[in-house]
């Protein structure tokens, strides 16, 4: 079963490197498509197209350190519980940033303030709590 599950970690992070390096493509194939294909006299960037850029920016940053989180299971076979906290604090910072606040309703926001404010809370005690410099789960 060790065997199968490493393979399929194997697999996962190829999958990850691929979409990674996609979607670098990708960001570069919309900057080049903002500047050069717009109006001649213009070489501004429409706010649209940056709104997109930032978000497959955040995206990228998401999913390398996804792959660098998923790299140090594999060398260390314990979960790095820190990192994974900081991943999921880039997700939410990405989705805050790229929230359209005129589309979202109280609910959402109620919710998104809610989600930040026990994740800061957790990853102060986790810090806190933890006597070593290497805070993982085995």
């Amino acid at each position: 079963m060790k065997w199968i599950s490493k393979w399929i970690i194997y697999s996962l992070l190829i999958v990850i490197v691929i979409c990674l390096v996609l979607g670098t493509g990708h960001i570069f194939v919309i900057l080049f498509q903002s500047i050069v294909l717009q109006d001649p006299d213009h070489v501004i960037i429409d706010i649209n197209n940056l709104y997109s850029i930032f978000a497959f920016i955040l995206i990228i940053l998401i999913g390398h350190e996804l792959f660098n989180a998923i790299l140090h299971i594999l060398d260390h076979k314990k979960i790095p519980v820190k990192e994974i906290m900081q991943i999921a604090m880039i997700a939410l910072g990405n989705k805050i940033i790229t929230l359209n606040i005129m589309s979202a309703g109280m609910n959402v926001m109620i919710g998104l303030g809610v989600i930040v404010f026990s994740l800061g809370l957790s990853y102060f005690f986790f810090n806190n709590n933890t006597k070593t410099d290497d805070p993982t789960l085995p």
